[in-house]
């Protein structure tokens, strides 16, 4: 191997600083890329930007390679965050519904529903709670006219009580039996 002096070292890195500092202080410049991945001290991808289906998506992971956040898009194009446990199972979604309002939903070790706050078909707010099989157990939301809903299944998540109104503004409960 070839011994370089000092005084070559220098202008070299001189040389270096000079062309670093002029690509970096132009306003027009721009580092363009299709992916681009964070990894670190040992080669581990710890963050990916890249694109999917024309989406920009952005992807991070923890110290045992598994996903813990994704940002993405829905297929309509609306932006969505998925978080996952150290196991990469999906904990949380926060995105939109496919009428495009808000939607949160938490999900247990299984990946199944906990809780979805979401939206009706009318665009009012309406929370639910799920059981450890997936079925959901307590509605609060409303009517089609505006009014508050109040709804509660059995293990099966068929419904049994109805706390709502009438169109008149009259308080209603309703209780059901399951036919056999």
């Amino acid at each position: 191997m070839k011994n370089i002096d000092f005084k070559s070292f220098i202008i070299g890195v001189l040389i270096s600083a000079v062309a670093f500092l002029s690509i970096a202080g132009s306003k027009t410049g721009f580092l363009r890329v299709q992916k681009l991945e964070v990894v670190d001290g040992n080669g581990n991808t710890v963050i990916k930007l890249g694109s999917a289906d024309g989406n920009g998506t952005i992807e991070t992971f923890n110290k045992h390679k598994n996903q813990i956040v994704n940002i993405s898009s829905t297929v309509n194009g609306d932006g969505v965050i998925n978080t996952f446990n150290s196991n990469s199972q999906q904990i949380v979604k926060l995105g939109s519904t496919v009428d495009g309002e808000g939607t949160i939903t938490t999900y247990n070790i299984n990946g199944e529903g906990l809780v979805q706050l979401s939206s009706t078909t009318s665009g009012e707010g309406s929370v639910t709670t799920y059981n450890t099989k997936g079925k959901g157990v307590v509605k609060l939301t409303s009517t089609t006219d505006g009014d508050g809903y109040i709804s509660t299944s059995n293990h099966q998540g068929i419904e049994m009580v109805q706390l709502s109104s009438t169109s008149g503004g009259k308080g209603v409960i309703s209780t059901f039996m399951i036919k056999k």
